[in-house]
C-alpha cells in the first residue's frame, strides 16, 4: 500500500492542540472530483524532527524556519519561498514622545531600515512596503530612506535638542529614555534597532514579554515603541480593524476622522477602480501620518519531497498566510476554477 502523504513542521498547528494529529481520507465520490492523493496526514512537528523526517523521506510538505533552509538545500530538498506579508511593524505610543507626526517620521528617516532586515533576518527578509498592503506597489508613498540629518531636524523643528554627549533632549531639556517593547519572538529584531536608536542618540528600555504580558502592556499603553505582526493579504476591513480599530495589536488610529469615512465609502461601493482608488487615499494618509511605521517582511519557507508539486496559496489562508497547505496545490490535480 502507498504511504500517505505527510505534511509536517512546528508552524502546523492546527486546532486540536493536544494531538496535533490529523488523518484525511480521500472521499471519491467529491462533487469537484476524485482528490489527488489517498491519504493526507497532518501532524505537528518540532523543526529538528521534521528535518530529520523529510531527510528520511517520511514527511513530504513542511514550512520550515529561516535558519534551517541552507540545510535542506545541502541535503538535496527542494525549498520554496514566498514573501509573508506579515510585516513586522512599529507602533508609536502617540500621548507622550510620538503625539507630532514630526516625531513619528523622525523615527522613521532615523532607521536604516535595510541594514535593520539583512542583520535581524540573515538574509531571509525584505524591507516592509511603507503601506497597510505589502503586495502593492510603492508608487505615490514615502519610503522614509535613511536620513539622519532630516530626521534631526525634524526633531529640532518641535523643540528637542541634542546634549553635548549627543543625548536627545526634549523640549524641557530632559534626556529622553524610549520604552520598545516587543514579544519574545522578536529578539534579534529588537536588539539591531535599540542599537540604531542609541546611535541615533536615544537611550532604549527594551523589554521582551510572553503574548500575555505583551498584549497586557500595548492594552495599557505602557511604551513608547512597539514591535508587532499583523497583516490580512488586501482584506479591507481587516485594515480598517488594524487601523481604526480597538484590536490589542492594531494601531487604534483615532485622530484622523476621514478615515472612517473612507473605509465606509469602501463597503457601500461595488465599484472595483473605486475601491482601489479610495483604498491608495487611505494607504496615503496612513503613510503619512505614521500611526505605526512598516519595517520587515520576513520571507516564509516550505519544504518539499519528490513526491508532491505545491506552491504557496495565492493571498494567503484565513487571515491572509501564506502556506502550502491549500485545496489547489495540495488536493486537486489542478485548480477546480481551471
Amino acid at each position: 500500500m502507498e504511504r500517505p502523504i505527510y505534511l509536517g513542521g512546528d508552524a502546523l498547528t492546527l486546532t486540536d492542540k493536544a494531538q496535533g494529529f490529523y488523518s484525511l481520507v480521500r472521499n471519491d465520490d467529491w462533487y469537484l472530483g476524485t482528490p489527488k492523493y489517498q491519504d493526507v496526514i497532518i501532524t505537528k512537528l518540532s523543526p529538528q524532527m521534521t528535518s530529520q523526517e523529510i531527510f528520511k523521506g517520511n514527511v513530504d510538505v513542511a514550512s520550515i524556519p529561516y535558519n534551517l533552509v541552507d540545510l535542506y538545500k545541502e541535503n538535496g530538498v527542494k525549498v520554496i519561498s514566498a514573501p509573508s506579508n506579515h510585516p513586522i511593524r512599529m507602533i508609536f505610543e502617540r500621548s507622550s514622545y510620538f503625539s507630532s507626526v514630526n516625531a513619528r517620521q523622525a523615527i522613521a528617516y532615523a532607521l536604516d531600515k535595510t541594514t535593520l532586515s539583512e542583520l535581524s533576518y540573515q538574509g531571509h527578509a525584505a524591507v516592509a512596503r511603507p503601506g497597510l498592503r505589502q503586495d502593492l506597489p510603492s508608487s505615490g508613498l514615502n519610503s522614509y530612506e535613511y536620513n539622519p540629518e532630516k530626521a534631526a531636524n525634524l526633531l529640532m523643528a518641535q523643540g528637542w535638542e541634542k546634549s553635548k554627549s549627543g543625548q536627545w533632549l526634549d523640549h524641557k531639556g530632559e534626556t529622553i529614555t524610549l520604552s520598545l517593547v516587543a514579544s519574545t519572538d522578536y529578539l534579534l529584531v529588537s536588539k539591531v534597532l535599540a542599537k540604531q536608536l542609541e546611535s541615533f542618540g536615544f537611550s532604549v528600555d527594551v523589554r521582551l514579554l510572553p503574548a500575555v504580558p505583551f498584549l497586557n502592556t500595548l492594552s495599557k499603553k505602557q511604551y513608547d515603541l512597539a514591535l508587532v505582526s499583523q497583516s490580512h493579504q488586501g482584506n479591507i476591513d481587516r485594515f480598517r480593524l488594524m487601523l481604526t480599530g480597538n484590536q490589542g495589536r492594531g494601531d487604534q488610529y483615532f485622530e484622523n476622522k476621514s478615515l472612517p469615512l473612507l473605509f465606509k465609502k469602501i463597503d457601500q461601493s461595488t465599484d472595483t477602480v473605486e475601491i482601489n482608488l479610495t483604498f491608495a487615499d487611505i494607504e496615503k494618509i496612513y503613510n503619512s501620518e505614521l500611526p505605526s511605521l512598516p519595517l520587515i517582511n520576513p520571507i516564509n519557507y516550505s519544504a518539499l519531497s519528490d513526491r508532491v508539486e505545491a506552491g504557496f496559496t495565492k493571498n494567503g489562508v484565513a487571515m491572509g498566510i501564506p502556506m502550502v497547505l491549500n485545496k489547489t496545490t495540495v488536493f486537486f490535480e489542478k485548480s477546480p476554477n481551471e
